[in-house]
Formats: structure tokens, C-alpha cells, sequence
């Protein structure tokens, strides 16, 4: 039960935080945040057991907070509802993603958009759990099919991608959505300052599942590949380009595009961050998922690209590693007499490691370069 408990809430964005990340209008306009109604349900929880009683005190913070247009203590109750339910019923994880979809007609944004997301990943980690079922099945097309429980691997895939995209859709709103004023309340990591929006969240949580290989298992013949140059690009020009394709369905299309939209909402920043960031984690998706035969010369020069213009900011410092990594991975071929090319590339590797260790930041290619 506690296990399941804090699952469900991590794959949920951490929603035990919702009073803080939501609604900057109700910062100016404060509604009950049930602190305490909320502090005893989870006691019920975690440290009774009692997961009925808790059922029952969600529910009724439910009710009240709908009455009071209170969206964001509706979102958490809703997810309460749902972890609680499948633990003291016999509804499975679809019924409470059946749920959630229902709910989407009674949130406004930007809490609609952050349920599309759940839904979204709550779908994902269910086809996760239980994707042996799928693969062997045919996708349906021409109709609609009501009952998840029957879908093949790409009916799965398509509602997932519609979810993630219904998430981000109404950008302009998200983006405005500043994280910064509830910095005493938020815990926020070691990425806060990469993830200023609330756009940048649920952007980067699409991304995270665009990003993965196994949708690719099963593709059409015209599929997607990454065989434009202009992935590598540097970014003022990628952020820029058109890449054109048949298969507009493929989750590394819209991968690339999503990489586009975050750096295009980031070329601005004073600090560079979350820009850097986002350029440095394009470039290893690029060269891990191009066809192209010199997209390791291409990836090294772009990532070069990056170090020469932001040098050793503590966010290039990422930069600098990989290519400490890619000397060192190319001094494992020199070979004494016989192969003089990487003659001196753990030299290189290692100098570029001393300077990061040298620096006084915390930084990722810091720590990286020191173990």
C-alpha cells in the first residue's frame, strides 16, 4: 500500500505540491488549501492503514473544493481518489484512468492540461506493465475501439501521443505560468532553475516519452529518420529549420519538435540555463537516433560549437565532458607503432577533466569529470 502510494504520486508530478504549482491567480486570490484535512489523510495512509477512512475524507474534500471552484484542491483530489480506490476496490488501473478522462470536462486550464498529462503517463506506465498483451495484436482502424483493455500496441501509442500533445497545447498560457514565486514551498531538485514554466514541466515530461525507443518497434515504411545535418546544427539554425516527413505520428518527430519549442522559449533567457540544457540533451538524442554516417564527427563539432561560445559556464560544463568522453573513448584505439591516430587523446581527455575539476560551481560535467 505505502509503495503504491508514493508510485502513483510520483508518476502524478508530484502532486502532493499542487497547492504551489498551479494558479498564479490564486495566489492573488487565496482558496482553502485543506492543509490539515489533507495532513490527516495521509496519516490514514502511511500510518494507519486505514485506507478506507481516507477514502471518504478525499472525497468529501472533492465535493467541497468543486462547490468552491477550488481547481487545483479538485486535481488533487481526483488523484487521491483514484490511488485510493484501487487499492480498497477491485477497479483496475484503466477504470482509474476512465476516471481521470472524465474529469477533464470539469477542470479549467491550466489544470485541464496538467490532467492530460497524467492521463498521458498513466496510460504509458499501464501499457508498460502489461505490453506483452499488446504486441501480438492488430491495431484497429476505421472505428473506435471503447475498452483499452482491447488495443493493440499502437492504439495505446496514438492515445498516448494525443494526451502528451493536449498537455502542452495551450502554450502560451503554460509558459506565462512562473514557478519562481513559490520557491519556499516547491521542492525543487537539483533541474528547478532548467524547469522555470509550468510549460517546461509537462513539455519535458511529453519529451521524455517521445524519446523513447520502444515505439519504433513497429513503424510504416516511410517512417521518420533523423538524416538532415540540421539536427547537429548549431541551435539558432535548428530551432529554425523545417524537417519535413510523411510520418508525422512518430514519436521522434515530435521529439525534434518539442526540442524546437523549448529552445525557441529559452533563446531569450538572461541566464542560458535551461537553453543549454536543452541544446546539450538535443545533440545526444540526435546522435543516438541519426542514420547518418558521420553523425559522431557531427555531434563532437556541435558540441564543440556549444563549449566555444558559453566556455566554462556551469551549464556548458556537460559539454565539456562529452567531449572528455569522446578523447578518452578514442585514445581505447591507438595502438603503439601500428595506429599513431589517437595518439594523444587521453591527454586531451584529461586536461579537459582537470579543468572542470578546477572550477568552483557544483556543476553536472564537474561532478562528472571528478568520479
Amino acid at each position: 500500500m505505502k509503495t503504491n502510494f508514493f508510485i502513483f504520486l510520483a508518476l502524478c508530478f508530484s502532486f502532493c505540491l499542487l497547492n504551489s504549482l498551479l494558479f498564479p491567480i490564486q495566489a492573488q486570490t487565496p482558496m482553502k488549501n485543506y492543509a490539515s484535512e489533507w495532513q490527516k489523510i495521509d496519516t490514514l495512509v502511511m500510518k494507519q492503514g486505514l485506507t478506507r477512512s481516507a477514502l471518504t475524507a478525499v472525497n468529501n474534500i472533492y465535493g467541497s473544493a468543486l462547490k468552491e471552484g477550488n481547481q487545483i484542491q479538485v486535481l488533487k483530489a481526483l488523484i487521491y481518489q483514484v490511488m485510493l480506490e484501487e487499492n480498497v476496490t477491485e477497479n483496475d488501473h484503466l477504470d482509474g484512468i476512465q476516471k481521470l478522462e472524465k474529469n477533464l470536462l470539469v477542470l479549467r486550464e491550466p489544470a485541464r492540461s496538467v490532467l492530460s498529462n497524467v492521463i498521458a503517463e498513466r496510460y504509458w506506465q499501464y501499457f508498460r506493465d502489461n505490453r506483452w498483451k499488446f504486441y501480438n495484436r492488430t491495431a484497429t482502424t476505421g472505428f473506435k475501439k471503447e475498452d483499452p483493455a482491447t488495443w493493440a500496441a499502437e492504439d495505446f501509442h496514438s492515445v498516448i501521443t494525443s494526451f502528451y500533445l493536449q498537455s502542452i497545447k495551450n502554450g502560451q498560457q503554460l509558459q506565462s505560468t512562473s514557478l519562481e514565486p513559490f520557491d519556499a514551498i516547491i521542492i525543487k531538485g537539483n533541474v528547478r532553475n532548467l524547469r522555470p514554466t509550468l510549460y517546461d514541466l509537462l513539455a519535458q515530461r511529453a519529451l521524455n516519452y517521445f524519446k523513447n525507443d520502444e515505439r519504433t518497434i513497429t513503424k510504416p515504411a516511410y517512417s521518420f529518420e533523423i538524416a538532415d545535418e540540421a539536427a547537429f546544427a548549431p541551435a539558432e539554425t535548428f530551432i529554425r529549420h523545417t524537417f519535413a516527413t510523411s510520418d508525422t505520428l512518430s514519436p521522434y518527430y515530435h521529439a525534434v519538435l518539442l526540442f524546437q519549442k523549448l529552445m525557441q522559449l529559452h533563446t531569450g533567457d538572461k541566464t542560458k540555463d535551461a537553453f543549454i540544457d536543452l541544446d546539450i540533451n538535443r545533440l545526444e538524442f540526435i546522435k543516438d537516433h541519426a542514420v547518418m554516417i558521420d553523425k559522431h564527427t557531427l555531434y563532437q563539432k556541435a558540441l564543440k560549437h556549444i563549449t566555444d561560445k558559453f566556455g566554462y559556464l556551469p551549464a556548458a560544463s556537460q559539454a565539456w565532458f562529452l567531449q572528455a568522453s569522446i578523447h578518452a573513448e578514442n585514445a581505447r584505439t591507438y595502438q603503439p607503432l601500428i595506429n599513431e591516430t589517437h595518439r594523444f587523446e587521453w591527454i586531451k581527455a584529461k586536461e579537459i577533466c582537470e579543468k572542470l575539476v578546477s572550477q568552483k560551481d557544483s556543476s553536472e560535467g564537474k561532478a562528472n569529470a571528478f568520479n
